[in-house]
């Protein structure tokens, strides 16, 4: 009985869920879906603005170059030796004339007394103490004098015997004796004259020894050149010295005539800004233009220059040519060899519109600002110019009187909806009415009265204690 029970069970229950699943399916076939839900739109993105504005600007040609010294001298030894002294140190300022370094003369010295005594020989052969003086005639020598006379004597002798041979009064020896006598006393004179000559070449070769020998005396006091140079003089600067960029000598070593150099010494009161320019800005560049010359040691500091020197040719490779710019320098501020950027001022724009820092960004290469468009926002591409505290030239296909978002940038793209933000009010600082505030004097009393009852109960509990 109770086995047909249970299968009677089971049998109901199949039959049940048999029935339940073709109604299931026949219920969910004929129903219509269910509506969506509709996106709300975005909320606007809160921004600052700030309306372009219309300035005069200067155009600028921006390039970087390095400063240099007005001229920069490598100083050697003209003559060999020993040095002795080294006067001068690196940052030493000297004028020109100035004794840098001192060889060793002893040698030098020797030679100059040589050569004074090789001269001394050669002038006592034609009988003088000194070298003479001006244009030197030979024909007062002692010996020239001596020769003339008996050439003199010679011819009135020969002149005696040829008259006395013609009328027969004098022998034929006689006469040609005198007449070899005449021509022996010329060819004396004649060969007096070329020993004169040569001594005289001997003389002056002598002195030309004896002033070179001077000469490298006084060479080994090495000495600053003069400061006569074409770029001091276009500067009309007076008093230029040098200033002691590096120093390669020491006491002891031995100096070689013109090769490795001793000292290296510059012209620093201007300096020369040589510095490289894309050659598109060829046509815009002329003599005399001013430059704005900015150092990193000083970057508050601006220095003003002028182009002297532009070059006629053009780098194939880098596409740019040099420039050069005198930069005043009494005060010795600049160095010589230091990183410099020049502004060159080319012309002056008077319709340049000007854009806030700020609302200038650049993403993946490109630069744009967004523009006010009612309750949306336009990004338009512009191209960067002249900057000048805070604000900065922007060239682009900006609408008439436009208006810039200064801050939320990052949350825009075009035609995104925005709401601006108002600037904040500053309050002003509120003050206590007199009425609120408390007179220190009065409540000292009663802060004193107080702390005298608290001192008594500590005193009370302390004796407790014991």
């Amino acid at each position: 009985m109770s086995v047909s029970r249970r299968s009677s069970v089971f049998i109901t229950a199949a039959a049940a869920v048999a029935l339940a699943i073709p109604l299931v399916g026949c219920g969910s076939h004929g129903a219509k879906p269910e509506p969506t839900a509709v996106a709300a739109p975005p909320k606007p993105v809160i921004v600052t603005v700030a309306a372009l504005e219309t300035r005069s600007v200067q155009r600028r040609i921006t390039a970087v170059g390095t400063l240099h010294g007005l001229e920069r001298i490598q100083i050697s030894a003209k003559v060999p030796g020993r040095i002795e002294k080294v006067l001068v140190d690196v940052g030493d300022r000297i004028k020109p004339g100035a004794v840098l370094v001192e060889l060793d003369p002893t040698d030098f010295k020797l030679a100059l007394d040589e050569a004074q005594r090789s001269l001394e020989k050669e002038l006592s052969k034609l009988g003088l103490t000194e070298m003479p003086k001006g244009q030197f005639d030979a024909e007062q020598l002692p010996s020239m004098i001596r020769g003339r006379l008996l050439v003199d004597n010679a011819r009135r002798r020969y002149e005696r015997f040829r008259n006395l041979f013609q009328k027969n009064a004098g022998t034929n020896e006689e006469f040609e004796k005198a007449e070899t006598d005449l021509r022996v006393e010329e060819s004396t004179l004649l060969q007096t004259q070329l020993d004169i000559r040569a001594t005289m070449a001997a003389v002056r070769y002598s002195q030309s020894v004896l002033e070179t020998a001077q000469r490298q005396l006084a060479e080994t006091r090495i000495t600053a050149p003069p400061s006569d140079f074409p770029s001091v003089k276009e500067l009309q600067q007076q008093g230029v010295g040098y200033v002691v960029a590096k120093r390669m000598a020491t006491a002891g070593e031995l100096a070689t005539a013109g090769s490795s150099p001793l000292l290296e010494l510059v012209i620093d009161d201007a300096l020369k800004l040589r510095a490289t320019v894309p050659e598109r800005y060829a046509s815009e560049l002329q003599l005399g233009q001013a430059v704005e010359v900015r150092v990193e040691a000083y970057p508050n500091d601006v220095f003003q220059a002028r182009i002297a020197r532009i070059s006629p040719t053009i780098d194939s490779e880098s596409r740019t040519f040099e420039i050069e710019a005198y930069v005043p320098n009494n005060d010795h501020r600049l160095q010589h060899g230091c990183f410099a950027k020049g502004a060159i001022v080319t012309r002056t724009a008077d319709q340049a519109i000007m854009a806030p820092a700020e609302s200038v960004i650049t993403y993946a290469g490109v630069t744009k600002i967004f523009c006010q468009d009612g309750d949306t926002v336009r990004d338009v591409p512009v191209a960067l110019g002249v900057r000048d505290a805070g604000w900065v030239e922007v060239i682009g296909d900006l609408p008439a009187q436009a208006v810039a978002v200064t801050s939320g940038q990052t949350q825009l793209a075009n035609g995104s909806r925005i709401s601006v933000r108002q600037p904040l009010a500053v309050a002003a600082p509120q003050v206590m009415p007199a009425s609120h505030l408390v007179d220190m004097e009065q409540l000292a009393p009663e802060v004193n009265s107080k702390n005298a009852v608290d001192q008594a109960r500590n005193s009370q509990n302390s004796a407790g204690t014991r």
